[in-house]
């Protein structure tokens, strides 16, 4: 039986709508550029969104398959913080046998391992 990717998606998102927030590590590259080097983070997901904070600030918002990557180092948080991140467009769930989980599309590619 064929299963399609967006319905793939959806099965993997719901069963990440109720989990607490998880310590991990990250790691991001932007267009082969490492900006995230295992980098501390916190994984909060829901609802079709998935929320990491990094450490000292920066957050990355996952939601409905698109990646949108707010930095410390860009700005003061508040208001205008939203209009200062980077939005990477969207992007596709790869889970790995290890528990590590990726997320990527032509630019970028985000991966979490608790």
């Amino acid at each position: 039986m064929s299963i399609s990717r967006s319905a793939a998606v959806a099965v993997l998102f719901t069963g990440l709508a109720s989990s607490p927030a998880l310590a991990a590590t990250c790691n991001l590259t932007v267009l082969g550029t490492s900006i995230l080097d295992d980098e501390a983070c916190t994984v909060a997901t829901g609802r079709g969104l998935t929320r990491i904070a990094v450490g000292a600030g920066s957050t990355i918002v996952i939601r409905r398959q698109t990646m949108r990557v707010a930095l410390a180092g860009d700005g003061p948080a508040g208001r205008r913080r939203h209009a200062r991140a980077t939005s990477y467009g969207e992007v596709i769930t790869s889970g790995d046998s290890d528990d590590k989980t990726c997320y990527f599309n032509q630019r970028a590619v985000l991966c979490v391992e608790p």
